[in-house]
């Protein structure tokens, strides 16, 4: 498996976790998850982008919430969402996505109902931070960079273009300004 990059940004005095980004590279294309804020709600997606590292139009497509077996279902590389015909994802692909995601999900995230979830909860009370259904492991907020309102973290591969060309175009607020 390639090398996950990942990208985190969290507003402690806003909505809590923006956004939360998983991605590997596939030549010639950047595949991956993520987990963010629109509004009040939280939305989450597989994507595909197609070309990236070619010199051609890349093209974005995204799942529909986290399911991979409904193939790529929305076409946003105009950053208006285009439901289209479901595109069948890779058997392979898909597999790899579901163990990239559940890894990252589990080094990085605190869901609704898993076993620490209530001790997270009361940890951001405590510390009278942000907290949203899902958060970021409280005991990971020390990886994050707290020099500006928005903490970010990123990998040490992360490459700023692939946020760049998600952000504008997904349907996260994060980015999208």
């Amino acid at each position: 498996m390639a090398t996950p990059q990942v990208h985190l940004a969290y507003v402690p005095r806003g909505v809590g976790l923006a956004c939360a980004l998983v991605y590997l590279r596939k030549d010639p294309d950047v595949c991956g998850w993520w987990l963010g804020a629109r509004g009040a709600e939280t939305v989450t997606a597989y994507f595909r982008l197609e070309a990236f590292y070619t010199a051609g139009r890349t093209l974005f497509y995204a799942t529909a919430d986290s399911d991979l077996y409904g193939g790529w279902r929305y076409d946003l590389t105009s950053g208006r969402p285009q439901e289209i015909h479901p595109l069948a994802v890779d058997s392979d692909l898909a597999h790899e996505l579901e163990q990239l995601q559940d890894a990252f999900v589990s080094e990085w995230l605190s869901l609704p109902g898993s076993t620490h979830a209530e001790q997270e909860q009361r940890a951001y009370h405590d510390a009278e931070l942000a907290q949203g259904s899902v958060n970021i492991r409280f005991a990971r907020l020390n990886k994050l960079d707290k020099q500006a309102p928005v903490w970010v973290y990123y990998s040490r591969g992360f490459e700023a273009a692939v946020l760049e060309f998600l952000g504008k175009r997904w349907p996260l607020d994060y980015g999208n300004a």
